[in-house]
């Protein structure tokens, strides 16, 4: 480009002659890479610039969320309220408005575990005393011929029939 007259100036992204150093094309950055642009006349000017300036990416801040640590222990699928801070401090857009630590039943509950009696249950000592119901349904397909959606099975605690 030197040896036709004319050089790149990177600090302001033009265009220039060698002999003045006045501007005669712009590149601006455009989808992250340089784009000679050129016009006929001054006339085009004012386009040529409303291009670059839709054309051209901005700078945009990253979007901010503001959560209480609560919500954002919630947000991030019940992960320990250290890790929620310590994610606070090594990302952006990420802020906690309230740091109190409340009790998370969500998690309290898939931390529990069920506790198995040993001892086995105590049977009832006179038929029928005690009659166990277990209802099934609704059931496809629903049998014939009446068409019944639902059953029911019951069993008697002393014999368990």
């Amino acid at each position: 480009m030197k040896e036709g007259g004319a050089y790149y100036h990177g600090f302001d992204d033009t265009v220039r002659l060698c002999s003045t150093h006045e501007e005669i094309a712009m590149t601006p950055v455009i989808d992250g890479l340089n784009t000679f642009l050129c016009v006929k006349d001054e006339s085009e000017v004012p386009a040529m610039m409303a291009f670059v300036a839709l054309s051209a990416k901005r700078y945009q801040a990253p979007p901010v969320k503001k959560a209480t640590l609560y919500e954002w222990h919630c947000i991030l699928g019940h992960i320990s309220y250290d890790k929620v801070k310590l994610l606070e401090q090594n990302s952006v857009g990420m802020v906690i408005t309230d740091s109190r630590r409340p009790d998370c039943s969500t998690c309290g509950l898939s931390k529990s575990i069920k506790i198995i009696s040993r001892r086995p249950q105590e049977r009832s000592r006179r038929l029928f005393q005690l009659v166990h119901v277990d209802m099934v349904g609704p059931i496809e397909p629903q049998a014939f011929p009446k068409h019944e959606q639902y059953w029911l099975l019951f069993t008697e605690d002393l014999t368990r029939h």
